[in-house]
């Protein structure tokens, strides 16, 4: 349970850091990730988006990949 509301904690820490920077994801750089996730995977983008993660929970989670990013710098 305390492992799960940090988690809980960091990520809306990570939100509002997103918001208040104002910190997005093109499309272009979505499609791109994805087309390098999908030869990962040895898919094609469109399998890779339906069957293992959405557009928009891709489009997240790169956003909170750079929230970690401006952190680390």
């Amino acid at each position: 349970r305390n492992d799960a509301t940090t988690r809980v904690k960091y990520r809306f820490m990570l939100e509002e850091i997103a918001l208040l920077e104002n910190i997005k994801v093109t499309d272009k750089e979505v499609s791109a990730e994805a087309d390098k996730l999908a030869k990962q995977y040895n898919t094609t983008k469109e399998e890779f988006l339906s069957h293992f993660v959405g557009e928009e929970s891709l489009k997240y989670d790169m956003t909170m990949q750079k929230v970690i990013d401006i952190i680390k710098e």
